[in-house]
């Protein structure tokens, strides 16, 4: 029996769809480009309002040899890995059964060997910015905001199996395991989550990460 996973790749602006081309030339069945934009940890470029970078998240689903062959293949050539800058995560299929909201209990998960996470948090509008920064001061390296106005978020709820709404707005924080606890905790006492309609945690393993260049694995 095939193993399948899913792929969330988060690049610049511009080059989702020659990166979605290539993948498919590698065999992948094809994906969703969604708009985002990728928030830094730097406290300059936060103060300089430089700190909001325009980006790009390709969805997708491959059998597992395929997406692993393909991803390799991009990260080892450099014209590639130069070409197609950003970071990644890898999902497996089983782990999105049973995906739900989040409360502050530990999220990590007995027997579990996987050491990295995918935190999505969904706030109201507005509020974005300060899961971003309350994120990085318990350790992340940023987060990528999806808009919930967009069809991007329709894409996001349909794989999740979560209602967004058009004054709500989803982050993405892809992250290690041992810091992961703490930031969820810290976002939902810091924001208030456990009142009703402010807000909604929940935490996916990812059987893998990486950073598709060199330098954006420093982002992870």
């Amino acid at each position: 029996m095939k193993k399948y996973n899913l792929y969330l790749l988060v690049l610049n602006e511009g080059v989702a769809s020659k990166y979605l081309q290539t993948l498919k030339d590698f065999g992948f069945p094809g994906g969703t480009i969604i708009q985002a934009q990728r928030t830094s940890k730097s406290k300059l470029t936060r103060f300089l309002g430089l700190d909001r970078e325009k980006k790009e998240v390709i969805i997708s689903i491959a059998a597992e040899e395929i997406g692993s062959n393909a991803i390799n293949i991009i990260q080892n050539d450099r014209k590639l890995a130069k070409r197609f800058k950003g970071i990644g995560a890898v999902i497996p299929i089983d782990d999105l059964l049973g995906v739900g909201q989040i409360k502050s209990e530990s999220i990590k998960k007995e027997n579990s060997v996987m050491s990295n996470k995918v935190v999505f948090i969904i706030v109201n509008r507005g509020l974005a910015e300060d899961v971003v920064e309350i994120a990085t001061n318990a350790g992340a390296t940023g987060g990528t905001i999806i808009n919930a106005r967009g069809a991007g978020s329709q894409v996001v709820a349909k794989f999740f199996g979560i209602e967004t709404e058009p004054e709500k707005e989803i982050v993405m924080i892809i992250c290690e395991d041992e810091i992961t606890d703490k930031i969820v905790k810290n976002v939902y006492e810091q924001l208030g989550l456990d009142k009703p309609n402010t807000g909604i945690i929940f935490v996916i393993d990812a059987k893998e990460t990486f950073g598709l260049d060199k330098e954006s694995l420093k982002e992870i």
